[in-house]
């Protein structure tokens, strides 16, 4: 076949012999002419000696759109065959040997047009072949969807090369998961498998600890694209995740998808036509809001969210934020931050997309290699440089000045006397050489040496709680292992007890908060003590006291039915007792997340739902444990304030189960995907 002219065209064909046609939608073809050839692109291959490969050659149209492979229909030469061979035979058309390490160029030349590819050095002929690796190595999906695998092969010389068309793949459940000749995988059956792969040039196979494993739940009840904030002129990628049944997420199935933009002036969307760009990257144009919608061919699933992509205002400059005024320990360091502002007036981190550097790395260097771009050491005490962050064609500067070694430590107020149920704000404070002096209030370890008479506030650094009358020493220790010591006084001691209520029933896996008053010295002022006693219980099986100080009075249920007594008593010796009773023994825990995926920084909601052998539900959020499998991209938050929320900050999805730690009930994980906007 021929282009000429642009258009649209079914191909029949005719067998005059007997007189059969094909059919419309089985035997016809139907080719479309979109525009004139303007260049030929060779992928680069990356190979071994003795590996074969084949080569793909596309054109690149007038109208910004690429052809199908090209491969056997143009005419390959090589420019060094000591390096790599490439056959136009009718059997090995396009396929290419690696013979001795180096670099060669294979070009694609168009018989009709006599236009050549022009890419250099697109063969490499690195080292050996040494092992094989498959990625990613888990992928969770639902029935029916598809997803594309890769299969690396790790090189002597610390290079790799993708492998994915040319292993042979294996599932070791196919019912479950098979996956064809290109690497796609597809998801047949609820269950597991593990993926591995055999490449026959090199006669290597996946170990056990390189092979993928493949999680398929239940067929796929939407699609969700990730909300999206774009850079002019700075690509990104989507994200997009199919819910399944369990309330879980699949894998990102970016690369399986098909994207589409409402608004397409507002950004340049990637595709298979679309050079410079992958599958779902985008590149903001003008501002703007729109909506980015993915469609799953294998499933039918369409995306539903409206205005999940933002085009951020034009730059118009960037500052560096630093702490302290930027003033820098010598010896230590200091986190230093790039921030883009927009012509509508926000600003963003863009730290990790500058390069910094420092006038003078002598007096202080900065790190200009990710993670932790931005973060400035000092070297020299007494001086100061320059800190610059160049990026997007903006710059920005700001003086980072060196300070002394810190020396001490000190606390203040230095002592005192306190009234007792009050508390007051301490700071600690760092001298270093040179007088200087900085606040480490936030960064320091506050402890107490007798929690009965004062006891450090859990949410609020240097936050000091009174609680009963005698003396303490507040103890305050910085990061580089200063410490400081003050002694303070309490004064208003305890004339009697007791505990509310004075009896109480509950369920198991759930508990309630119990409140200890007292009647002062003076026979007369009454006050909630609660924190400055000391609770057990008769029969922790029955009921236990809970092990958090943020929240104090707290009991829960144990894992057995019955009566226990919980007793109260302070550093003087005064006692109060209650009694409660537990019925009911809890059977399931059961998570459930308001929303499936948060941006970074938000803090995500779930509760948690208790089920009981009378077939009875509760709301059991402040009574369990919640636990992270990765408490650096979301962590479950403690303390009245905190339950029922997870703080999130970084980039990644978590699972996260709920435990009663009375008698191990444990939920089934929920998924929380955690974005970076920007």
């Amino acid at each position: 076949i021929y282009g000429i002219g642009e258009g649209t065209m079914l191909l029949d064909a005719v067998d005059q012999e007997r007189g059969l046609r094909a059919s419309l939608g089985g035997g016809r073809a139907t080719v479309r002419v979109a525009g004139q050839l303007e260049s030929i692109v060779v992928d680069t291959l990356r190979l071994a000696p003795g590996e074969t490969r084949n080569a793909r050659a596309y054109g690149l149209l007038s109208t910004g759109e690429r052809t199908d492979d090209l491969r056997k229909i143009v005419q390959w030469s090589t420019t060094d065959a000591r390096v790599a061979t490439v056959g136009n035979g009718s059997n090995d058309i396009g396929e290419v040997r690696a013979i001795a390490a180096g670099r060669a160029t294979i070009t694609a030349r168009d018989p009709y047009t006599g236009m050549r590819s022009s890419a250099i050095d697109n063969v490499v002929v690195g080292g050996v072949i040494t092992s094989l690796s498959l990625e990613p190595a888990t992928v969770r999906l639902g029935r029916g969807l598809q997803y594309p695998m890769r299969a690396y092969g790790n090189r002597l010389d610390g290079t790799r090369s993708n492998l994915s068309g040319a292993v042979e793949w294996t599932s070791s459940n196919p019912s479950v998961v098979t996956v064809d000749e290109d690497g796609w995988l597809v998801a047949h059956g609820e269950g597991q498998a593990t993926l591995s792969a055999y490449h026959p040039d090199s006669g290597l196979v996946t170990t056990a600890a390189s092979r993928s494993t493949v999680l398929v739940g239940g067929a796929p009840t939407e699609l969700r694209v990730i909300p999206l904030r774009l850079d002019i002129g700075l690509p990104r990628k989507a994200k997009v995740f199919a819910r399944l049944p369990d309330g879980s997420d699949s894998s990102d199935l970016r690369a399986a998808v098909v994207f589409t933009l409402e608004d397409p002036t507002l950004a340049r969307l990637g595709g298979p036509d679309v050079p410079g760009l992958e599958n779902g990257e985008l590149e903001g144009l003008v501002t703007g809001r729109t909506t980015l919608v993915a469609f799953d061919p294998a499933s039918g699933l369409r995306s539903t969210g409206v205005d999940n992509l933002r085009v951020q205002g034009e730059i118009t400059g960037i500052i560096i934020q630093a702490p302290d005024g930027g003033r820098v320990a010598a010896g230590g360091t200091s986190s230093f931050k790039a921030r883009a502002v927009y012509d509508d007036g926000e600003t963003s981190n863009i730290s990790d997309k500058c390069e910094w550097s420092s006038d003078d790395p002598d007096i202080a260097g900065v790190n200009n290699e990710a993670p932790g771009k931005g973060t400035v050491t000092g070297i020299e005490a007494g001086e100061s440089t320059t800190i610059r962050a160049s990026c997007l064609d903006w710059s920005a500067t700001i003086e980072a000045v060196v300070i002394g070694s810190p020396t001490a430590l000190r606390i203040s107020p230095d002592g005192g006397t306190f009234q007792a149920f009050r508390s007051r704000k301490f700071r600690a404070w760092a001298a270093h050489e040179g007088g200087e002096e900085l606040d480490m209030t936030g960064d320091a370890i506050w402890m107490s040496s007798n929690t009965g008479v004062a006891i450090p506030d859990t949410e609020e650094n240097g936050r000091i709680h009174f609680l009963d009358s005698g003396e303490a020493d507040i103890v305050a220790v910085a990061p580089n292992g200063l410490f400081a010591i003050t002694k303070i006084r309490v004064q208003g001691g305890i004339r009697s007890i007791k505990i509310t209520p004075r009896r109480a029933t509950i369920r198991g896996g759930s508990g309630r908060r119990l409140r200890v008053q007292a009647v002062l010295d003076d026979g007369r002022t009454k006050r909630t003590v609660t924190r400055s006693v000391t609770m057990t219980s008769s029969d922790p099986e029955i009921v236990r006291v809970a092990p958090t100080e943020s929240e104090p009075g707290r009991i829960l249920a144990g894992s057995k039915t019955g009566s226990a007594t919980i007793t109260a008593r302070t550093n003087a010796g005064l006692e109060a007792s209650v009694v409660i009773k537990v019925r009911e023994v809890l059977e399931s825990l059961e998570v459930l997340l308001y929303r499936g995926d948060v941006e970074s920084g938000e803090r995500a909601r779930y509760k948690v739902i208790g089920r009981y052998s009378t077939g009875q539900r509760r709301h059991l959020t402040r009574y369990v444990e919640m636990r992270s499998s990765d408490d650096n991209i979301a962590r479950p938050l403690e303390g009245r304030r905190g339950y029922g929320y997870i703080e999130t900050n970084g980039d990644g999805e978590v699972s996260l189960v709920a435990i009663d730690s009375a008698t191990g009930v444990t939920s089934e994980p929920v998924y929380l995907r955690v974005y970076d906007p920007g």
